[in-house]
C-alpha cells in the first residue's frame, strides 16, 4: 500500500504498528533464546555468564528503542499499565547501555526521593539501586524474555 494510506488512515496504521511490534518482539525473544543457546554451547565455562549478560543488555536496550518508536502509533487500552512497564524498562535500558549499572540523572533522583519508583511484578527500581548492576543484582538474564512478553501483552 502507498505510504499516504497509512498517514490518512490512523486506526489501520495503529493496527499495523501493533502487529509489526508484536512480530518484532517475537523475533527478539526467538533470537534471544537462540543466542543464549549458542553461548551455552560454544563459550568456555568461565565466559558464559558474561556472554549471557551481554546478550540480555543488547536485547533489553534494542527492544526499548523499538517499543518507543511504535508507541506513538499504537492504540492500546492499556496505556497506563504500558507506561508503568515502560518506565521500568527505561531504567533497565539505561543500565544495560551504561555498563550494566544504574545511574540516575538529577531529575530522576529528585523523583525517587519524592517516593516515585519503577515497578514490574515484584521487581522495584528506586534510589537505593544507584550503582547496582542490572543483571546479577536486580534481574536474571532470563527475566529479559518475560519482561518483553509482558510488554507485548499490553499492545
Amino acid at each position: 500500500m502507498h505510504p499516504a494510506y497509512y498517514q490518512t488512515n490512523i486506526p489501520n496504521a495503529a493496527i499495523l504498528a501493533r502487529a509489526a511490534l508484536g512480530t518484532q518482539l517475537n523475533e527478539f525473544v526467538d533470537n534471544y533464546k537462540l543466542l543464549n543457546e549458542l553461548v551455552e554451547k560454544h563459550y568456555p565455562p568461565d565466559k558464559k555468564e558474561k556472554g549471557k549478560i551481554f546478550i540480555a543488555q543488547m536485547f533489553l536496550g534494542g527492544s526499548y528503542e523499538s517499543i518507543v518508536s511504535f508507541l506513538g502509533k499504537a492504540n492500546t487500552n492499556n496505556r497506563r499499565k504500558l507506561e508503568s512497564l515502560l518506565n521500568f524498562l527505561y531504567h533497565c535500558r539505561n543500565a544495560a547501555f551504561h555498563g550494566n549499572k544504574f545511574y540516575f540523572k538529577s531529575y530522576i533522583r529528585k523523583e525517587f526521593k519524592g517516593g516515585a519508583r519503577a515497578e514490574w511484578g515484584n521487581h522495584i527500581i528506586d534510589l537505593g539501586d544507584e550503582g547496582k548492576t542490572l543483571f546479577t543484582q536486580k534481574l536474571k538474564t532470563t527475566d529479559t524474555v518475560f519482561l518483553l512478553q509482558d510488554v507485548k501483552r499490553l499492545f
